[in-house]
């Protein structure tokens, strides 16, 4: 009879050992996942019964069909933003405000967002309480950013965060902080958010008027007024249609906008297959 080595009775030692490990193991798993399958409907157990052939579709149980219409409930639930509910793709979204220097316009009635009491302000202070009722107004298992826009641009949050109390609370108070200043940056404010999130599908962008930064020198010597805000209009619209690249829809908003400044705004709107709507003061 031949002899075993010491190491080769070792390893068979190791080996059983290893086995009985991994069959303990599958049998922790298989305990754990079976009320899951049970109550979820999502783990098939093989088996006789299953009667499911590669390829085949699974109907969920009819006592947890629910499940779907949870979720097809959840998209249903569409934003809002100055009364006008917003179609949206998915739950994601992300408000842009403009926050320039003519958004400081006094006088305008508007309700404060914390105490629910009518009061007397400017364009800022309307505009800012509506994006922080908007925002107090998404579900949970929603995402959200603001971005604000003079000449310069600024951003709550570098990319959107879920629609939790504490987000809430923390973008109204940097919304509530914001004061009109400088001139008008729409293109860049909009591209901000376009970028932040490429998953997101929605924008809202809130402005009394149309842009007036960094049109190029080409744009300047067009000669009249109307010419010049066209031509600005125009290069800022075509700059927010070469960056949306995921097809975001943009719905617009102009607060007191008419003119050439009303027509920027239904074009991007047109454009990207969103709203225009026009906020009186």
């Amino acid at each position: 009879m031949a002899r075993k080595s010491y190491a080769h009775v070792q390893g068979g030692y190791v080996m059983a050992s290893l086995a009985r490990a991994t069959f303990v193991l599958l049998v922790a798993v298989v305990a754990i996942l079976a009320p899951l399958s049970a109550h979820a409907g999502i783990f098939v157990s093989p088996g006789e019964d299953n009667n499911i052939q590669p390829g085949q579709d699974m109907d969920l149980p009819e006592d947890h069909s629910n499940l779907l219409v949870a979720v097809e409930r959840s998209i249903d639930e569409m934003p809002s933003f100055f009364d006008q509910e917003l179609e949206v793709q998915n739950e994601r979204i992300i408000f842009v405000i403009d926050q320039s220097g003519s958004m400081g316009w006094a006088g305008i009635s508007y309700t404060d967002p914390f105490t629910g009491r009518p009061a007397i302000g400017t364009m800022m202070d309307r505009a800012k309480a509506e994006v922080i009722r908007a925002i107090t107004a998404l579900p949970a298992t929603w995402r959200f950013s603001v971005v604000a826009f003079d000449c310069g641009v600024r951003a709550w949050r570098f990319t959107t965060a879920m629609a939790v109390a504490e987000n809430k609370a923390d973008a109204s108070t940097w919304v509530w902080a914001l004061m009109p200043m400088g001139a008008t940056n729409t293109s860049e404010g909009v591209i901000r958010a376009l970028m932040m999130d490429r998953e997101c599908l929605t924008v809202a962008l809130l402005t009394d008027g149309a842009p007036n930064c960094f049109c190029p020198p080409t744009v300047s010597g067009t000669g009249s007024w109307d010419a010049y805000a066209r031509a600005c209009n125009d290069w800022h619209l075509g700059r927010v249609l070469l960056n949306n690249t995921q097809g975001a829809t943009i719905n617009t908003f102009g607060i007191g906008a008419s003119g050439l400044y009303e027509q920027f705004l239904m074009n991007m709107a047109m454009q990207t297959g969103g709203t225009y709507t026009a906020i009186s003061m």
